[in-house]
């Protein structure tokens, strides 16, 4: 019998909105220097496997951050199959309020979107609302399910990531007025490291294996909320896990 293919969702490593730092937009969004270096310790994980599995396939979002985390994992398995999915961020604000902007100037905007509990609402031009959101991460996980592959990477984000085990775990049956706040709930229970990596098994309609939050091969341990400027101070969201 065929083995379970084995997913690796990774986390970009740590980026510039991630420390505060004037972003042009989500889109354009790059690594910092720790970034860069999450992102090379990255390929050691490979070393740390306990399982022999050929990576096969390596997918990135259309998001600079995510591409430039995968490169140094490219470059070392050159043989491996390169795509681009919708496995971009959820980026709910329109892009005129985050155009050239700092975490914390859209900290007020970010607030907003999370008071609001309708999950159709959208901010705007570009902006996705939260069932839109889920709707594209249902699509990512039934794609997995039937592919052939035995290891696959998906160079993503953490509110992606956080979408995918908040479905898996719990469930929810339908998207209502209470979701969002269900979803924020689920994702400050579960932070999730820059440069961490998720790994799931999935097989046929039903059936995975949530496997455990690879962290080892990170040198720095930083937390970031990705869904949550307007949560706590910005000092407070860099949090060494050891």
């Amino acid at each position: 019998m065929k083995e379970m293919p084995i997913v690796w969702f990774i986390r970009h490593g740590e980026s510039q909105s991630n420390v505060g730092e004037l972003t042009c937009n989500s889109k354009e969004t790059q690594l910092t220097e720790a970034g860069h270096a999450q992102a090379q310790e990255i390929t050691q994980a490979f070393h740390l496997l306990s399982y022999s599995r050929v990576l096969s396939l390596i997918v990135t979002s259309k998001y600079r951050r995510s591409q430039q985390t995968a490169y140094p994992t490219e470059r070392a398995f050159p043989e491996a199959q390169k795509v681009q999915w919708p496995v971009h961020e959820f980026t709910y604000l329109s892009e005129k309020k985050t155009q050239w902007t700092t975490r914390r100037e859209r900290s007020q905007f970010v607030q907003q979107f999370w008071d609001n509990s309708d999950p159709y609402y959208s901010d705007g031009e570009e902006a996705e609302s939260f069932i839109q959101f889920i709707s594209r991460v249902y699509k990512v996980i039934e794609l997995l399910r039937y592919r052939t592959e035995d290891f696959i990477t998906i160079f993503t984000h953490g509110q992606f990531i956080q979408a995918v085990l908040w479905i898996l775990e719990t469930s929810p049956k339908d998207i209502d007025f209470n979701s969002k706040a269900a979803f924020r709930r689920f994702c400050r229970e579960n932070p999730l490291p820059t440069g961490a990596i998720q790994e799931i098994e999935f097989s046929g309609r039903e059936e995975f294996h949530l496997g455990k939050l690879i962290t080892d091969h990170l040198s720095i341990t930083n937390i970031y909320e990705s869904y949550s400027d307007a949560i706590a101070p910005l000092s407070d969201l860099s949090t060494p896990l050891g």
